[in-house]
Formats: C-alpha cells, structure tokens, sequence
C-alpha cells in the first residue's frame, strides 16, 4: 500500500528560508521525491524562494504550499498566468509551439483570455458533456473489453494513452483510421506545454505543427460542410462572437486538446493503480459503484498531473510572511497544497472515504483558467474506474504499481502492468 511520509535524508532545509532567501534543491530530487522535499520544506516555511533556471538571469521563484495561500494568489490582480514567458525563458520566439501560447487562451490573460474561452467554455459545460456519459461508458467497456482474452494489460500505454484520444476523436469527428497519428502528434506537442530541454523542441515543433495543420483541416472542411456536430457548433459560436482571428480559431481547438490527453492519462492510470494497491478500497468499489463518481478527487489530490502552476509578478507583495518582487515567478504548488497537513488530515496516506475536502478541487486550477476540460475528464476516469470494477475484478499488479514523477509543470507518468 502506498503510505509516504517521513522526510529525506540529507536533506537540510536552513531556517533562513522562512525569511524567503534561496534555497536550491537539486533537480534530480525535485523529480523523483518531490513530496518528501515538500515535507522537508514545509517545516520551515510555506513559501519556498528558489533561482529559476539560470541564475544569471536573476530570476527567483517562489513556491507555495498552503492550501489557502495558493487559492489566494491564483485569483491576486498583483500576479497573472503565464504568457509567452516559459518560451521566451528558452529563447523560443518563432514556430508551431510559439504559434500556439500566442494565439491560445492557454497563456492569456484579462479579456483576451475571456474572448478566447467563451466559445469552447459553452460546448464543454457540465450539462452538454453529461449527456455524453452513456458513449464515454461504452468506449470504456469497448476499449477494456477488447483486451480481456490477452489477460494482461499495461495502464498507461494500453488504455490511459487511448482512451482520452478516442473521445476526443469521437468529439471531433476524427476518422477512425487518423486516431493512431493524432494521438502520436498531441503526445509530441503535449511536451511543450511543462518543462523541456532545448533537443525537444524539435519533436515537440513537429507535433504541434502537425496538429494545427490537421485541425485547421478539420475546420476548413466543416466550413465547407456543416455538420450537426461539436466543431460545427465551435464555429458557429466564434462567427457569432465576431472577434477571433484564423489563427485563434484553429489554436483554442489545439490548445484543449492538449491541456487534456496527457493530463487525463495520468488520472487514469493513477485511479487504477491506487484502487488495486489499496484492496480495501477495490472491494468498497465492487459493492457500491457510486463512489467511483467523485473517484477523480480522491486521486489527483493524493498524485495530481499538473505539479505546480506558475503565475508572473506584476507588483511587490507579501505572501506567508515572504516578500516577493515584481518579475518574480510564484508558483501554485498543486503538490503542497493538496497534501497540506491544515486542509487534508493525514495528508500522505490514500483514502477512498476522505470526506474533509473542498468543494473545489486545486488540481484542476482555480479562478479564470480552472481547467476547461473538468467535466470531460472525470467522466472519462469515473467511467473507466467502472468498467475496470465491473470487468476485471480480479486484476492485480504485475510488477510495480504507476508513479508520477516531476515537480512542476504537467508531470511524467511512469506506467505498470496488471494481469486477471
């Protein structure tokens, strides 16, 4: 069973950090322990001051770990989500990936960022995407099922990285026989929305340029033949809006694609992987299949996709007792603040039946840029707990169970196998 606590060994956090002086972690531990450096840091301070990237440049970032700290700043007016800042941070100022921070509402903010989202917020409301849950329950019993005679299966690579591809196929309207390369080109492009090392950007650029090409293709030919259908719909909202640009129309489709697959794959396979490492829990599911509605919850505040979500500093300000410049990063730390010890009693240990929870979940941001996609995403893990409860009640872990590795940005999914 997956029970973490205690701190590093080693690791000495020094009492000067509460005052917000620097602190440098090493990045290999950030990536593979990042909780227990949490923990360690926490002690001290609910804000951590770090130099990002080079530290020639001068840059500092701040982390916070509070629950209630990183509610408060994702809303402050003296911060605001990132725009062109991670690419420019890499010196990436033309290509598909710059394409797509500058004309989606990924990385915009104030009414830019509104007149971006509204078109695609209406199509992915509750409502509409509940309507959908019979289809997504039946592309979830389909997919498993066509796996049932081999008697094994790898999570991640075998389900978490088809599943959510499908739906989106089916959403769009993608041809069946396109699926495999359109799930190949959000994989690459998908890199380039966390951290990544510059022999990225290459794979990441083709990806993206691949996926803007063929959505544009996707729209184009909707223009040409409206459908009763997701896309058809889109663009009938953004030609009544009046006020997006070609490029804008094609990237907020882009864009939400992205921001979706991987994220939603590593809810997958974690939801997985936790109910079969904790039996318990498994057994609670068999006899009562309701729990697996708010199942999402319980697993991306124990491991979230998303590690941390940086906002720039547009003022001077205080947060924890730490004083932050204007240029500094402040990071919402996703990773704190769903395992702070104040909000989440026992805050290391998975539990199916926790109950001392907020109504609104961190992980899937908060305020403007709460994530578009929210619905979407829990009916496809609610949907795919059921269908793995119902159809392989057996299954057990062959070899070691999922892990999520990385520190902030979307994290790196580290699969496992069951067999039944």
């Amino acid at each position: 069973m997956r029970d973490q606590a205690g701190l590093i060994e080693g690791l000495v956090v020094p009492d000067s950090v509460a005052q917000g002086e620097p602190f440098d972690v090493d990045e290999q531990l950030l990536w593979t322990d990042p909780h227990g450096v949490i923990r360690a840091l926490r002690e001290k301070t609910p804000v951590w001051c770090r130099h990002y990237g080079n530290t020639t440049f001068g840059v500092k970032a701040y982390s916070i770990f509070s629950h209630e700290l990183s509610e408060a700043a994702a809303v402050d007016p003296r911060t605001r989500q990132f725009e062109l800042e991670p690419l420019l941070f890499n010196g990436v100022t033309d290509g598909p990936l710059f394409e797509l921070y500058a004309n989606g509402m990924l990385a915009s903010n104030g009414e830019t960022h509104i007149r971006r989202r509204t078109p695609l917020s209406r199509q992915f409301a509750f409502p509409i995407i509940r309507r959908m849950q019979p289809e997504i329950a039946a592309a979830a019993q389909d997919l498993l099922g066509s796996y049932l005679a081999q008697g094994r299966m790898n999570v991640a690579e075998d389900y978490g990285k088809r599943f959510p591809v499908s739906m989106l196929c089916s959403i769009l309207g993608v041809p069946p026989e396109d699926t495999d390369a359109f799930g190949e080109w959000i994989r690459r492009a998908a890199v380039g929305l966390g951290v990544f090392s510059a022999d990225k950007l290459d794979s990441i650029n083709d990806g993206t340029e691949r996926l803007l090409s063929y959505v544009r293709g996707l729209l184009e030919e909707r223009r040409r033949t409206p459908r009763d259908d997701f896309l058809t719909d889109y663009l009938a909202k953004v030609d009544s809006q009046g006020d997006y640009t070609a490029e804008e129309t094609y990237v907020q489709i882009a864009g939400a694609i992205l921001a979706g697959s991987d994220t939603t794959r590593t809810a997958i396979t974690m939801a997985i992987s936790l109910r079969i490492e904790h039996p318990e829990a498994w057994a609670d599911l068999q006899r009562d299949p309701s729990l697996a509605t708010n199942i999402v919850d319980k697993v991306l505040r124990f491991e979230p996709a998303v590690g941390s979500v940086p906002r720039f500093v547009l003022q001077d300000l205080e947060i924890g007792g730490v004083e932050v410049a204007a240029g500094s990063i402040l990071s919402i730390s996703m990773l704190g603040a769903l395992r702070d010890p104040g909000v989440f009693p026992n805050p290391d240990s998975f539990d199916i039946h926790r109950t001392t929870s907020p109504k609104l979940n961190l992980a899937f941001g908060s305020g403007a840029h709460r994530c578009l996609g929210e619905a979407l995403a829990r009916i496809e893990v609610e949907e795919t707990v059921r269908a793995f409860v119902s159809m392989v009640p057996y299954a057990q872990l062959h070899g070691p169970p999922a892990r999520v590795e990385g520190f902030s940005g979307v994290r790196h999914l580290i699969g496992f196998d069951i067999v039944w």
